[in-house]
């Protein structure tokens, strides 16, 4: 951040101080609003393992000869557990486990770091998506959002969640995504996560996460943590929990079987932030010990425990998925799991310049390298291809057949909003749109439906689920699977399932990639769709 920006932030939140009284964090919530369930959402109770949900991170290679790695710090708000000294390799001891796969990959992240107030059960998320606002100034896909007409227009543009009328009551989450002038995108996330249900004052809420983020500090070290100085807000005592920076990092995960249902371990270094943040987006944590160190719980609706840990060093998150069907056993789960061997040390280079992912690449004729580049047509493109690099290894056939294939590498869907709608304003979509994407990280249903929103008048659109040993392939189906509906106009291949049947020599050797017979495969699986 230049010195000129920050001294303009420091101006701006001196001049909120004295513009309006500070917000009390005690004033956020009112008692006036009787309790009442949050509809949806099982009590937890038991302990469990989930997925380290590692938000804004995207898988960039795979590799089941990459270097393990390991580090963490338990934050300050949590009273520290004795560690174990256990240096075990795999990280689950339970009888009868059956070990299915051990994959290594890398994992790009953001800048991101996460608070808590040490009075409240009161979280603040930032992640920093660098030069961002060049292709998507204005939100998409995370859900309604109204902007801040209020907001200093020297600090650029800013929106948080549109709350609506409803009464508001805990847990609640706001989010706010704030356009800067320097070109990047900051995403903040408030989580008002009180034990009891409790109203909210939805003014406060918005005013309480603004003043947060105003007084947020990007260090000039390219190693330090961010800073968060809350004087704006009454009442508040924010610690720092995960600071993380820009950069590859490499990550680790392990599936067993259990009693025929899948159990999920991933370790990623330098990523506790992330993982953290998401562990947080399923719901109200709960504070435990997993594996001698302090983690927290969370459930999410369909029964499915997501549990997450920091390891002593201080930023390698490692997180667990224990499905619903194994709840009766995920006490016994949880206790079997043991402190791993660290991950190698060594981070790849950080991240400079622009977001990586910030731009989207053009529609393209052929594939050359790690995307299928030309560009975009003027006109209506029938049998047109999107995807990522799982139909870009079949972009040769797939172009050999007449299809106009769009394909890169660790492409996401959420960064795919926008340009989806460029597209659709271009005059691109015509009679029959495939899509394949989801193999590099989670999505949620606001990121499906604003991705889809645009192929709304396309006749057909065809989608191919994940095939990928990957914790967030089922979730990324099931939700798939959800917008399969009869008389829509969107058809679900089941790739997921197809794929085991290939015949010959399909896949590379990450098991997720198409080579030789895959990619013909491939190509007939949704030639047998489309007719060509």
């Amino acid at each position: 951040m230049s010195p000129q920006l920050l001294e303009r932030i420091r101006h701006h939140a001196a001049a909120l101080d004295d513009a309006a009284p500070p917000v009390r964090l005690d004033e956020i919530r009112s008692l006036d609003v009787p309790p009442r369930r949050r509809a949806g959402r099982v009590p937890l109770t038991a302990a469990a393992g989930v997925v380290a949900v590692v938000g804004g991170l995207v898988v960039i290679n795979s590799s089941r000869d990459a270097d393990d790695t390991g580090a963490s710090v338990p934050p300050a708000t949590v009273e520290e557990a004795a560690p174990t000294t256990a240096d075990a390799d795999p990280q689950l001891e339970l009888a009868g486990a059956e070990p299915t796969s051990d994959d290594r990959f890398s994992v790009a992240s953001f800048d991101s770091a996460i608070w808590k107030d040490a009075e409240t059960e009161t979280y603040v998320s930032l992640t920093v998506r660098t030069g961002l606002a060049e292709v998507q100034p204005s939100p998409t896909g995370i859900g309604p959002m109204r902007e801040l007409d209020d907001f200093p227009t020297e600090l650029g543009r800013a929106w948080v969640s549109d709350l609506g009328d409803s009464e508001l009551v805990t847990p609640l989450s706001l989010r706010m995504w704030w356009t800067r002038p320097d070109g990047d995108v900051w995403l903040l996330t408030s989580y008002l996560y009180e034990p009891a249900t409790t109203g909210v004052d939805a003014a406060n809420a918005v005013s309480a996460l603004t003043g947060w983020a105003t007084h947020i500090v990007t260090p000039d070290d390219p190693a330090a943590a961010y800073e968060l100085d809350d004087d704006a807000v009454t009442n508040s005592s924010m610690e720092l929990v995960f600071s993380q920076r820009a950069g590859e990092y490499p990550s680790r995960t392990q599936t067993w079987d259990i009693d025929g249902h899948e159990f999920i371990l991933e370790t990623t270094a330098g990523v506790a932030a992330s993982g953290l943040t998401n562990l947080l987006n399923v719901g109200p944590p709960t504070v435990t010990t997993i594996a001698g160190r302090p983690g927290w719980l969370a459930q999410a609706d369909d029964g499915t425990v997501h549990a997450g840990w920091a390891s002593e060093a201080g930023d390698e998150w490692n997180g667990a998925i224990i499905p619903a069907e194994l709840g009766p056993r995920s006490g016994e789960i949880i206790d079997s799991i043991i402190a791993s061997a660290p991950l190698t040390d060594d981070r790849l280079p950080s991240t400079t310049g622009p977001d990586p992912f910030a731009t989207v690449p053009p529609i393209t004729t052929a594939a050359t390298g790690s995307s299928a580049a030309a560009t975009i047509p003027s006109g209506p493109v029938n049998y047109l291809a999107i995807g990522d690099s799982v139909m870009l290894s079949a972009a040769g056939v797939l172009t050999d057949r007449g299809y106009t294939v769009d394909a890169q590498v660790n492409r996401q869907m959420i960064d795919m909003v926008d340009p989806m709608e460029r597209l659709r304003e271009a005059g691109v979509f015509d009679d029959v749109v495939v899509i394949h994407v989801g193999a590099n990280g989670p999505f949620d249903k606001e990121a499906l439906n604003a991705f889809l929103a645009p192929l709304s008048d396309v006749p057909n659109v065809i989608i191919l689920n994940v095939y990928a040993d990957r914790w967030w392939a089922a979730t990324n189906n099931q939700l798939l699977a959800e917008r399969d509906r009869p008389g829509d106009n969107i058809y679900l291949i089941d790739w997921a399932n197809l794929a085991k049947e290939c015949p010959g020599d399909c896949f590379a050797d990450d098991g997720i990639h198409l080579i030789d017979d895959g990619q013909q495969y491939y190509a007939e699986v949704i030639r047998e769709v489309t007719g060509i």
